[in-house]
Order: C-alpha cells, then sequence, then structure tokens
C-alpha cells in the first residue's frame, strides 16, 4: 500500500528531533560506509576543507572557481538524494543526514547558487524538495533574512514542504528575536492561515532564551491564534516547571477550555518524552476538566517504549463507561507492528476488551508496512465473522494494487464461497 505519508512523517520527525533545533552532533554519514564518493573521490570532509578556503573573510578565487566548487557540492548532494529511496515508502536517514551536512557546510551565497542549480537537476520531484528545503533551512540558520526574501519571491506551487514556515523556524532556532522581527514586519503579506503559523512559530522560538518576552507576546495575540500560539510554546516550556506552571496558571483565567486543554496535551506529550514518570503526576495535577485527553497523550507517548504498561496505566485511568478498547487501539496497533508476536499474546490474554477491534486496527498497520501474509494471519482469529470477511477484502484489496499475482495466489487458495465474498468478480 504506497503512500507518501510515511516518508513525509519521517522528514518531519528528522527535521524536528535533529535539524530545525540545531544538530550538534556530526553527520550520520561519517564513516567510510556511507560517505558515497563523487566524480573526483571527494567526500563530505573534503568539501568542507574547500569550504574553509571560501569563507567570506579569506581570499576569493575568481567565479569560476566560486562556480565550480558549488557545482562539485550539489553533484555530491544529487548523489545523495538519488539514495533517498523516496519511493520504497521511508527515506535513507544517511543520504539525508549527508546532504544536510553538505548545506550545513555552505555559504548563504553559494546556497543560492545551488538552488538555482536543482531545476535543472534530472532528480524525482520529491527528491529535489528534499534538497531544497534542507538548503533553504540553513540558509535560514546563516542569513534568516535574505532566506526569507528569497522563499517570499520564488515560491513554487510545486513545493510540498512549506518552505516559509521551515525557513522560519530554522531561522528562529538560531536567532530568535530576528525571526520575530520579521514576522512583525511582514505579516500583513501573509495569508490568515500562514499568519498564525508564523506567529505561533516565531513566539515559540523567542520562548527558548527569552520567555518573559514571548509570554508577553502570547498574551496579546488574536483570540483566533490563541490555540496555535499557546500549543507551540507548551511544547517549548514543557520541560520547565516553573514557566509551564505561569503558562497554565494564566490560561485557566481565561474562557477558553479548548486552549487549555489542548496546551495541557502537548506539554504532557513533551514531558512523557523525557520523563513518564513525571508525566503521570503532571496529569494526577492536572486542573482542567478533559483529564481523559491528557491522559492520552502520555499513554501514546510511553506507549512507544512500553506498549503494556502505558495500556494498562490508561486503562486504569477510564471512567467506568469508557470503552478500553478505544482507548488504546492507537497503542495496541503500534505495538502489533513492531513486535506482533508478544501484542497477540497480550491480547490473547485479556477478556475485558474487544479483541476484533484491536485486531482490526493492527492489520490496518501491517497493511501500511505491505505486511499482507502479516495481516491475514490477524485477520483468521477474528471471532466476528463479518468483521474476519471485511478485513479479508480490506487486505485482498491493497494487496491486488501492490502484488497483484500474489493477491490472487491467496484468493485461489480460499474455498469457493470465500473467493465470492471477498472478491465478487473473482478479482
Amino acid at each position: 500500500m504506497k503512500s507518501q505519508t510515511p516518508w513525509v512523517a519521517a522528514l518531519l520527525i528528522a527535521l524536528g528531533v535533529g535539524i530545525i533545533i540545531g544538530r550538534k552532533t556530526q553527520s550520520a554519514t561519517s564513516g567510510s560506509d556511507s560517505e558515497a564518493a563523487d566524480p573526483s573521490g571527494a567526500t563530505p570532509s573534503d568539501y568542507r576543507s574547500s569550504r574553509i578556503r571560501n569563507d567570506a573573510d579569506a581570499p576569493r578565487h575568481g567565479g569560476g572557481s566560486t562556480g565550480t566548487l558549488v557545482d562539485n557540492k550539489v553533484k555530491y548532494m544529487t548523489q545523495l538524494a538519488e539514495q533517498l529511496n523516496l519511493e520504497r515508502g521511508m527515506p535513507d536517514f544517511d543520504a539525508l543526514f549527508g546532504i544536510w551536512e553538505m548545506a550545513r557546510d555552505m555559504s548563504p551565497e553559494e546556497i543560492k547558487l545551488a538552488l538555482g542549480e536543482i531545476k535543472s537537476l534530472q532528480l524525482p520531484h520529491q527528491s529535489a524538495m528534499f534538497m531544497k528545503a534542507m538548503l533553504v533551512m540553513q540558509w535560514a540558520k546563516k542569513d534568516g533574512a535574505s532566506a526569507m526574501q528569497y522563499v517570499s519571491e520564488s515560491k513554487d506551487r510545486r513545493d510540498f514542504f512549506p518552505m516559509h514556515e521551515m525557513a522560519l523556524q530554522a531561522w528562529g532556532s538560531s536567532d530568535p528575536n530576528g525571526a520575530y522581527r520579521w514576522y512583525e514586519a511582514n505579516k500583513e503579506t501573509l495569508k490568515p492561515r500562514e499568519r498564525k503559523q508564523f506567529e505561533a512559530r516565531a513566539i515559540a522560538a523567542l520562548a527558548k532564551d527569552h520567555f518573559d518576552q514571548a509570554f508577553l507576546k502570547a498574551k496579546n495575540v488574536d483570540s483566533s491564534s490563541r490555540d496555535e500560539v499557546f500549543q507551540s510554546l507548551g511544547s517549548t516550556v514543557a520541560n520547565n516547571p516553573e514557566q509551564r506552571q505561569m503558562l497554565l496558571d494564566y490560561l485557566q483565567t481565561l474562557d477558553d477550555k479548548d486552549a487549555l486543554t489542548e496546551t495541557g496535551s502537548t506539554i504532557a506529550r513533551q514531558i512523557a518524552m523525557k520523563d513518564v514518570q513525571g508525566a503521570i503526576e503532571f496529569v494526577e495535577k492536572w486542573p482542567g476538566e478533559d483529564k481523559s485527553e491528557i491522559t492520552g497523550q502520555v499513554a501514546e507517548q510511553w506507549g512507544q517504549t512500553e506498549p503494556e504498561k502505558a495500556m494498562a496505566w490508561r486503562i486504569g485511568q477510564l471512567a467506568a463507561d469508557a470503552d478500553p478498547a478505544d482507548a488504546v487501539e492507537d497503542i495496541f496497533a503500534g505495538w502489533a507492528r513492531k513486535t506482533p508476536d508478544q501484542a497477540k499474546n497480550w491480547l490473547n490474554g485479556q477478556s475485558d476488551i474487544d479483541q476484533d477491534q484491536l485486531r482490526s486496527e493492527a492489520i490496518k498497520q501491517m497493511r501500511w508496512d505491505d505486511n499482507y501474509q502479516l495481516s491475514i494471519s490477524w485477520a483468521d482469529e477474528i471471532k466476528d465473522e463479518k468483521k474476519r470477511l471485511q478485513n479479508y477484502r480490506n487486505i485482498y484489496s491493497s494487496w491486488k494494487r501492490d502484488d497483484k499475482e500474489g493477491a490472487q495466489r491467496w484468493l485461489d487458495a480460499q474455498d469457493p464461497e470465500m473467493r465470492k465474498s471477498i472478491a465478487p468478480g473473482g478479482r
């Protein structure tokens, strides 16, 4: 079941965790196994040495020399982009960070030249957009104003990454005051949706070093932007108990339960990434009414590492009339995707939960991974005949789009009545 979503999600995770906040570690491509050589046999470290000779304060060679250097860097990044394998659903992270490291060592002038060359490269559109996004972000970290001017003047409808937002967030990680000043000066030129997103990101970036200033600006935002601004701010201050309490205390004074709950959910999830026990204590002290939503955020984050414990805690927090299968289906599906045997053993031992519902959720994840044989084995165990048959149909429908011959072999192995139920036309 092919989709662009997995690799887009992977990019956002990589950029959000490792890049936008400013990677301090060396590239994952350092080492002989992951450094793909360009036609001249050069590696990223060779280009870094060249970059030193090309610094703004170093003697400049002629324009031809600079152009040649940029050409060589672009050639190397192009080779890495060709290794991304986006059509397989998940990017090659060695190649991804190799491109990032190359862009990191380029000057704004070189990046602008490289962006001009991308249009002429014989690359799949997705791979070219990866390169463009990382070049723009690195440019913004070095010279945010000129990078923002570039993306403002060169909007391309084919871009499926929000270049404005990525540039502004990257700029905010290195110069939050500058990023916010740009937003203030240019907000009237932005579309309403862009304005909300920019404002939220600019204030959140400012809060990293100047919380008091950011908090004051957040208090004065328009009510239509409030939810997004406070969620972004909550994510930034989640692991600072004093600042997050100031934020929550203020939100409780507003007649806006949604803003309080959504910001609390964001904070709880961020805490849980580093400190599950701390997140549990945060939930226990939650002052708002929608405690179940906050609990769910903590459980989902916890469930990525300890799903059985997370589900037990989540179910234990439910109201008497709540459906436990609804509450833990996402956690269980993620567990089944990673370690299906463990998840299946746990499920078979549960008597007070809708097992068929959780099996169906697990099957969705396996279909997403094109793991059709495993999906069938899970569907075989669904007790409700209608649900079992519907899952067979869903699996077959996805399977035949991806592997028509394999799907047909499985269908042909079923008894005639089953074949007719799954595929009335026989195909």
